[in-house]
């Protein structure tokens, strides 16, 4: 008998197909955009509340992705992250609203920059493959407190069944 796998880890799985692809055929910033709206779609899951806020994205990231996988994304922020996601969302360029406010660095990715011998304090260099690592192990740290939490899996599965999908949930 099959084990049915979380509707939350089925999306995740989608989101990782979709990077993959994106990924070995080069297109890099859509990579990107895809993983940042996987978080995205995560954070909003992780809170009762209809919407989310960039402070749930950041809290999320703090909790899934860099509090337990820190050696992967060295010395980035949730709030470099969440910059990052804003500016290439909203511009397609590293800087946004909070990289010019001083709140978050600038970050590049490994594939798009050459070494810099001195590396300025408001930017930041992330591995793509790692950030999708964090990203995929994020998942399952999160898929154990929703299934520890009855009430938050609930809202969870019931807010992914309203996403756009083509697999039956």
């Amino acid at each position: 008998m099959e084990a049915k796998i979380h509707p939350v880890m089925a999306y995740g799985v989608r989101c990782a197909d979709a990077i993959a692809c994106l990924r070995q055929h080069d297109h890099i910033e859509q990579t990107l955009l895809v993983l940042y709206a996987g978080i995205d779609t995560m954070a909003w899951l992780s809170v009762p509340e209809e919407e989310s806020s960039g402070l749930d994205f950041q809290r999320w990231v703090e909790d899934y992705m860099l509090s337990r996988n820190g050696q992967l994304l060295p010395n980035v922020t949730a709030a470099d992250l969440w910059g990052a996601r804003c500016g290439l969302l909203h511009t397609g360029a590293p800087e946004s609203r909070d990289f010019r406010k001083g709140r978050a660095r600038k970050l590049f990715y490994t594939n798009n920059v050459e070494i810099i011998a001195t590396m300025p304090t408001d930017i930041a260099i992330v591995s793509i493959e790692n950030l999708g690592r964090a990203f995929a192990s994020a998942l399952v740290w999160f898929i154990d407190d929703l299934e520890a939490n009855t009430a938050q899996n609930q809202i969870a599965k019931e807010k992914l069944g309203r996403t756009l999908v083509t697999h039956p949930m």
